[in-house]
């Protein structure tokens, strides 16, 4: 991110630098189950208006998961999910 030199000039503290965002690949490791048309490996196309793209056990309890295997090493800061 680039700062206006005004903002500077003026003594204003700079603006906070925005992490860079980094998309990572993944693997389904594991999962506790899935509907017949909505398996696990349907979430890893990216299209959420399209319902063949996404993963469901057809249960109703809290205890359904899906475990991934991100595709690099090392830690990462913060992963957002959106479900």
């Amino acid at each position: 991110m680039k700062m206006a030199a005004s903002s500077v000039s003026k003594g204003k503290q700079p603006a906070e630098k925005s992490p860079e965002l980094t998309v990572v690949g993944y693997d389904i490791a594991s999962h506790s189950g899935f509907s017949a048309n909505f398996r696990p490996e349907n979430m890893m196309v990216n299209n959420p208006t399209d319902q063949a793209s996404r993963w469901s056990t057809g249960s109703n309890n809290r205890e359904q998961y899906i475990c991934v295997k991100l595709q690099v090493s090392g830690s990462s800061a913060t992963i957002p999910y959106i479900y």
